[in-house]
């Protein structure tokens, strides 16, 4: 219950940030029940986009990190204020990245997170300090493969995208997307399944204990489906095993690179810049694979048509 609290927290000081700045008193009722509390201040985004969540999604993220890694009793009031920020970091990278045609996804929660945490890590930021990494021990046959290490794994990866680290909570986050989009749902598992066969067979990663808790799955599962499960694309039977084997298994490779990086210098986790990596690349390639959603489909074995997912769109944010 703490770890929704603080992801509310995020999303609501996170929107808040994102409009900071502009027509604070235009419509003074309608700011009140939708733009400070759930709306936007700096970037003056769609109503439509405020009531989806597009402008929230960085302050959860940002809410959940700091119940993660945290520990203090200010933690709370870092969530606060580090989730305000992040929805001015928002605006200003979806108006670089549509330089690219590319969407924003995490970026502006990684930025200030990474920020955040290296600070902590090497003592620039006092009024908080890093939680204790965990000493939790595991029985003997627990990175074995089995089916409960596959179920786990692949629905933990899920769920471990907002820091649900229980299969039971992964299994309910996969409920929630599939309330809005079934075909998401399904994209989200396979991803995390692709990231489990990948680190443990392919890649062979030493530490197959989180494997199992979802941490190789989550960045996947986003990824693929981000590029398959009717976010930004039509979804048909290529995109859908293209997005799911390169973009799947290539993040795992991503991740591993990332954690040489973030993990083994500073020690700091890699959070989710190996799915937005991963799946700007494969965005740039340009390829003939990935129609928008909003351009006419030539494909008529679509999974999905056009749906209320297209408000995630390539637009610049006006400030």
């Amino acid at each position: 219950m703490e770890l929704v609290g603080y992801a509310i927290l995020g999303t609501l000081f996170g929107t808040l940030g994102h409009c900071l700045f502009t027509h604070l008193f235009t419509h003074l009722f309608i700011h009140l029940l939708t733009y400070w509390l759930g709306a936007a201040i700096v970037g003056r985004p769609r109503l439509h986009d405020i009531t989806a969540g597009l402008c929230g999604y960085d302050g959860a993220l940002v809410g959940c990190a700091c119940w993660a890694f945290l520990s203090s009793p200010h933690k709370a009031a870092v969530a606060l204020v580090l989730s305000f920020a992040s929805g001015i970091v928002h605006v200003a990278c979806a108006n670089i990245l549509n330089t690219f045609e590319l969407p924003t996804f995490t970026f502006a929660f990684n930025i200030i997170m990474i920020c955040f945490l290296l600070s902590v890590s090497t003592n620039h930021a006092t009024i908080t300090s890093l939680g204790s990494s965990s000493t939790k021990t595991y029985s003997d046959d627990y990175t074995v493969m089995s089916i409960n290490y596959f179920v786990d794994a692949s629905i933990r990866g899920v769920g471990q995208f907002m820091f649900v680290d229980t299969t039971v909570g992964g299994a309910l986050v996969i409920i929630g997307i599939a309330i809005a989009s079934r075909i998401g749902a399904f994209a989200a598992w396979t991803g995390s399944s692709v990231a489990c066969i990948t680190a443990y067979y392919l890649l062979q990663v030493p530490d197959l204990a989180n494997v199992r808790n979802g941490l190789y799955g989550y960045n996947s599962s986003g990824c693929v489906a981000s590029l398959s499960g009717s976010v930004f694309f039509y979804s048909n039977f290529s995109n859908y095993l293209c997005g799911s084997l390169v973009g799947g298994s290539l993040a795992v490779l991503i991740l591993t690179a990332f954690q040489s990086i973030l993990g083994t210098l500073w020690g700091l986790p890699v959070l989710t810049f190996p799915f937005i990596t991963t799946t700007w690349i494969i965005m740039m390639t340009r390829s003939s694979l990935f129609i928008k959603l909003d351009e006419p489909n030539p494909d008529t074995t679509e999974f999905l048509t056009a749906s209320h997912h297209s408000h995630h769109s390539f637009e610049k944010i006006k400030v």
